[in-house]
């Protein structure tokens, strides 16, 4: 028997329905506190999800997931991480999981979020947004070479933000986003130049007109030694706008990876 579907998706469940409800990946988006509703169903099995978000409040919002229907039995709502990204998700008739079926999600404390909604193939899982490694904070880039690197952007009125690591793109390398994890803003490599200069190089090169700076940890962070270039406000003329590209090829010594002065 097919389940009733709430109004709002009248069109979308009965289309899904007609065609199996094959699994659909999808990213669903707000701005506020205002509850949103899914525009895919979330079959059982599991399912990969990513949040982002601007906070309204400074501390990290929360979202519930809720069931809309009524052909669950207990508790159908479950609060998704706000820092999750490539997080699993079991969706189930029943609880533990989540309730398969419609749903809504209601934030609380974000200014502007999304939640991107990945299904579970049958014979191989999709591979996560990035290859940063599971206990690498979402705001750094943990390379194999052992160096740590962040990125940060300013916005209008000076303040400093934490960009996020959109992908890491080989052992030396990686990128950063500001806003949306599909819009890439800045790529950083840290180079093994030993055999060269006997220091380790930096560079950065900006895809973005918004101004930004990184700063990189050696692998033996615990003495707190490290390498940061923050880039002055952009240079422009009409029509045309620029930020600073950055070249050090002298920023860790390999003798005792101590950091250059950047400026």
């Amino acid at each position: 028997m097919k389940k009733a579907c709430p109004v709002v998706a009248v069109l979308l469940c009965l289309v899904a329905q007609a065609a199996g409800a094959t699994p659909t990946d999808f990213t669903v988006r707000g701005r506020g506190d205002d509850p949103v509703d899914l525009p895919h169903e979330l079959s059982e099995g599991k399912w990969y999800y990513t949040v982002m978000f601007e906070s309204g409040t400074g501390d990290e919002p929360t979202f519930q997931l809720q069931s809309v229907g009524d052909d669950c039995d207990g508790n159908a709502t479950k609060e998704l991480s706000a820092s999750a990204e490539g997080e699993r998700l079991s969706v189930g008739r029943y609880p533990p999981g989540i309730c398969a079926g419609w749903h809504e999600v209601y934030p609380t404390g974000a200014a502007t979020w999304s939640i991107q909604f990945v299904t579970e193939r049958s014979h191989s899982e999709p591979p996560p947004l990035d290859r940063g490694g599971s206990n690498c904070p979402l705001e750094r880039a943990c390379l194999s070479n052992g160096f740590t690197v962040g990125v940060e952007y300013q916005d209008g009125i000076g303040r400093w933000h934490q960009a996020r690591r959109q992908a890491n793109l080989s052992d030396d390398s990686a990128v950063f986003y500001f806003f949306e994890p599909s819009n890439a803003e800045v790529l950083v490599k840290v180079l093994n130049g030993c055999e060269i200069n006997e220091n380790w190089w930096v560079f950065s090169a900006p895809a973005t007109d918004v101004v930004y700076r990184v700063t990189v940890w050696p692998p033996d962070n615990g003495r707190g030694t490290r390498w940061t270039a923050a880039r002055a406000n952009p240079s422009s003329e009409p029509g045309f706008s620029w930020v600073s590209a950055i070249t050090d090829p002298r920023a860790f010594s390999c003798a005792d990876d101590q950091p250059s002065d950047p400026f």
